[in-house]
């Protein structure tokens, strides 16, 4: 069953569910950290913007688990708004830099790039499927 399902997507769905996959698993990474001197504490992706992005990666796993003619647009609107969460939450916390002179740091973290990266991926895939289907 879970076979037949993944060979149905096509070659698009299946990149479309790997990146959420990926974009899934940058949600528990690190999104944003302050550090003042050995002190560091960072914030991850189900904060702020990024439960956009987490609302994204829902609506992409409801369509690739429903069998409904609107699923290749729910898979659209799911990646779209994946990356819309990690632009907005780049855009809220854009003040990244450091001061060495009093040894703070601060700015996005590997988890917001890695979410924003596969997420773009994936409305890549899901344009060219859109397209392929029209």
């Amino acid at each position: 069953m879970v076979g037949q399902r993944w060979a149905a997507l096509g070659t698009s769905g299946r990149i479309v569910t790997v990146v959420s996959v990926i974009v899934l698993i940058a949600l528990f990474l690190p999104w944003y950290g302050v550090s003042i001197g050995s002190l560091s504490v960072s914030v991850d992706g189900l904060h702020s913007y990024g439960l956009l992005t987490a609302l994204g990666v829902v609506v992409v796993a409801v369509g690739v688990g429903a069998n409904a003619p609107w699923v290749r647009g729910a898979r659209l609107a799911g990646v779209v708004l994946e990356a819309v969460g990690a632009v907005a939450f780049l855009a809220a916390y854009h003040a990244a830099g450091s001061t060495s002179a009093l040894s703070v740091s601060f700015g996005p973290e590997i988890g917001v790039y890695l979410a924003l990266l596969a997420s773009l991926v994936g409305v890549v895939a899901a344009l060219n499927e859109r397209r392929r289907a029209v």
